[in-house]
């Protein structure tokens, strides 16, 4: 087998090979040039300013008519760029919708999924996830009363690749939620979801990823996976810039399944607000 070299030369043959050099204009460049940090946040596309600037015109001219009555009306935004991002994800647009943050969305699932039965009450995740997500479940873990060292198991895989069997191997008897990463972004390690998210299901245990580290870089068929929830950020390979809106996938088999934190999106429409009967 003959060993590839990776030169600028061979870097290049392969980029004018995929033909994704005209993307490059669609971008604003930091004064360095070369930018390899879109793991942690991608560069601002040219159109960002031009949507900001709408928005803040629609805002302007129409105050909060602007909520139903504009071509699209920001009520339905998070639904309708939900819908758009399903295409992105492989998911039905019903799925996805745009909303919060990653933190505030893994807390939404949390509330959500995490229904400890008897002893059967410790979440499963790998050391190659977001420590914020540690963070998140710890303190979570903490206001449920239960101890997050003894309920949160962590598969230490000192950040070299671990194989889907190796995970499902570590779940014990007394887990009931596992919770990983759609890829590793310490080697870049891509995990199969169809057989994780398979494995899970035969041991009743719901499985959630975070998407944030391939959202916008590789193709995704998280439906055909049959995960049962998902969530990432906006900020990276999606270019939404910082603070930008999270998004939150829930499959169509859980819509009939009560948020465990209701709120905007805690009831159906029409009647946003709908007092609660007593």
């Amino acid at each position: 087998m003959m060993e590839t070299k990776l030169t600028k030369e061979y870097a290049r043959q392969k980029d004018a090979e995929r033909n994704l050099l005209a993307f490059r204009k669609e971008f604003h460049y930091p004064v360095y040039k070369s930018y390899m940090d879109t793991h942690t946040l991608g560069l601002m596309p040219v159109s960002a300013q031009k949507g900001i600037e709408q928005a803040l015109q629609e805002w302007q001219k129409y105050a909060s008519n602007s909520w139903t009555q504009l071509q699209d009306p920001w009520l339905a935004m998070a639904e309708n760029v939900g819908a758009k991002m399903s295409e992105l994800m492989g998911a039905h647009p019903k799925e996805v919708v745009a909303t919060g943050t990653l933190s505030s969305n893994l807390i939404s699932m949390l509330t959500t999924f995490y229904k400890p039965i008897d002893n059967r009450c410790k979440i499963l995740t790998i050391d190659q996830i977001s420590v914020s997500h540690i963070y998140t479940i710890h303190s979570y873990l903490q206001l449920q009363g239960l101890d997050p060292f003894e309920n949160l198991v962590v598969i230490n895989t000192q950040n070299e690749f671990i194989s889907e069997k190796e995970i499902i191997s570590q779940i014990s008897d007394e887990v009931i939620l596992l919770i990983l990463p759609s890829a590793s972004k310490i080697n870049g390690q891509l995990f199969n979801l169809s057989y994780l998210s398979n494995q899970a299901h035969d041991k009743q245990i719901i499985i959630g990823f975070d998407f944030s580290d391939t959202a916008g870089a590789i193709p995704h068929t998280i439906s055909e996976s049959d995960i049962d929830f998902g969530f990432w950020t906006a900020s990276k390979y999606l270019y939404g810039g910082p603070g930008a809106s999270a998004f939150l996938y829930i499959n169509k088999n859980h819509f009939g399944r009560l948020p465990g934190i209701t709120g905007w999106f805690g009831n159906q429409k029409p009647g946003k607000h709908p007092h609660p009967t007593y």
